[in-house]
């Protein structure tokens, strides 16, 4: 994703914070995306573009309800929690609250353009929230889920309780796509998601690189009709099949 948008949509290397592997933490996810609601490079609706690439997980809390998380590198059961939906979702919409939004119609035909596709914050999210499973044997050319098993403890009712706070009208789905389609449309973004809840997120280890499906059939999409020549509608009639 990072290659396309500095060979293909030629944006500047100085636009683009790239958070990979080890780096990928908990507090520097969370660093990231408050950084981009204080960028005063950021202009009013300017485009702005999320792109999470890794293990997500799910699990029904203590108190009944079920919660999606993004997992960071440095998870451990008991010391570091994931990041669930509310938390990201509160930070999307501070984001759109401080930078402005063009999502007031919610209009899923509105025309992708550029790197914005028409509106603020497009997030799109390769992950999902299946239970883990490997098949290959660990060797190039397995398949894996892009998923990762959580305890209900990872997730305490109070947890980012402040950054919550800052965006009291969150809302926890949306960060998940409920139905059969990849593009949903939210008040605060658009979100372009590798799968519906309970499918999987398939991602093919070739040599020491593995790549997400969803990602691989993203761009050789927008790789062969021009971002403002889509709409989100069409990016979900178009994408290549992602077969599991």
């Amino acid at each position: 994703m990072e290659q396309y948008l500095i060979n293909d949509l030629k944006v500047p290397r100085e636009q683009i914070l790239s958070l990979r592997n080890q780096v990928a933490t908990r507090a520097n996810i969370i660093a990231a995306l408050k950084g981009l609601r204080d960028d005063h490079r950021i202009q009013k609706c300017d485009p702005i573009l999320i792109y999470y690439a890794g293990h997500g997980g799910e699990i029904v809390s203590e108190w009944g309800e079920t919660i999606q998380a993004l997992v960071p590198v440095d998870y451990r059961t008991g010391k570091t929690s994931p990041i669930p939906d509310s938390t990201v979702v509160a930070l999307i919409n501070v984001i759109a609250n401080k930078h402005g939004n063009n999502v007031v119609s919610g209009d899923p035909t509105s025309r992708l353009t550029k790197l914005d596709l028409t509106l603020t914050q497009t997030v799109i999210i390769d992950c999902c929230h299946s239970r883990p499973r490997t098949r290959g044997g660990g060797r190039p050319g397995e398949t894996i889920v892009r998923g990762c098993e959580l305890s209900a403890d990872d997730v305490p009712q109070d947890l980012d309780a402040h950054i919550r706070r800052d965006s009291p009208d969150t809302n926890p789905r949306g960060m998940s796509s409920g139905g059969s389609s990849v593009r949903t449309v939210f008040r605060s973004h658009v979100l372009l998601a590798a799968c519906s809840a309970g499918e999987p997120a398939l991602e093919d280890k070739k040599g020491q690189d593995s790549r997400g499906r969803f990602t691989t059939a993203l761009l050789e999409l927008f790789r062969s009709v021009p971002p403002d020549l889509i709409t989100y509608t069409g990016v979900l009639d178009r994408i290549p099949r992602i077969d599991e």
